[in-house]
Formats: C-alpha cells, sequence, structure tokens
C-alpha cells in the first residue's frame, strides 16, 4: 500500500489539497438530494439518520449520487481504497457501490451500530 492521508474537508475548501477534487455530493444507495445539517461545533455538515430536529436555515439540500455511477460516469476512476464514515448511513453508502466494490481492494468503514 501507498501513503494514505485522511483529509478534513475544511482544507479542499481552503484549496489545501494540490492533487485532489472535491465533488460537492453526498453518496447513498440511490440518486436524489438529501438534507444535510449544520453542526454548529464543528462548523461542518452533516447528513445522518438521527433526527437532529427542525430544518431551517442550519442545513442545506445536496444532490445525492450512488458510488457506482459516479465511478461509472468516469467522474472518478475505479477507486482501490473506499472510506465510509457516513453516521449511521453505512447501509445505503454501501448499496450504492456494490458493482464498484467488487474491484476494489480495501474498505475502511465506521459502522454506527443502533436501530
Amino acid at each position: 500500500i501507498g501513503h494514505v492521508k485522511e483529509y478534513d474537508a475544511r482544507e479542499f475548501f481552503l484549496g489545501q489539497i494540490a492533487n485532489a477534487t472535491l465533488h460537492e455530493v453526498a453518496v447513498g444507495a440511490q440518486r436524489g438530494e438529501i438534507r444535510m445539517q449544520m453542526v454548529s461545533e464543528e462548523n461542518t455538515y452533516i447528513a445522518t439518520s438521527m433526527d437532529l430536529g427542525e430544518n431551517d436555515e442550519s442545513s442545506i439540500v445536496v444532490p445525492l449520487v450512488t458510488i457506482d455511477e459516479f465511478v461509472k460516469s468516469g467522474k472518478v476512476p475505479q477507486p482501490d481504497l473506499i472510506k465510509v464514515d457516513v453516521q449511521g448511513l453505512e447501509r445505503d453508502v454501501i448499496s450504492g457501490a456494490s458493482e464498484t466494490l467488487k474491484n476494489t481492494k480495501f474498505v475502511m468503514l465506521e459502522a454506527w451500530m443502533f436501530r
């Protein structure tokens, strides 16, 4: 394995990463849209399966795509590694990546274990 670095999303927005491209989409089980809410203490947006309250000015709606369609479209190459850290939406992300995962060498999955 070559070197792998985990980047903070803020590094993308600040233009501090020269060899990476930011795609302003969320990934899930199917194409659509998803509401993401601001997490004030971190000043970042998250989408979660948990209800975080009302849809207000602290939330945004972003396009939702599957990893399979994103790879198939050529917007990103077939990945060797997929890291999933999605606060309870793991099943949706994996469902939308079923074809891509057949050719992916490594998967890092942080899972939330709740019902």
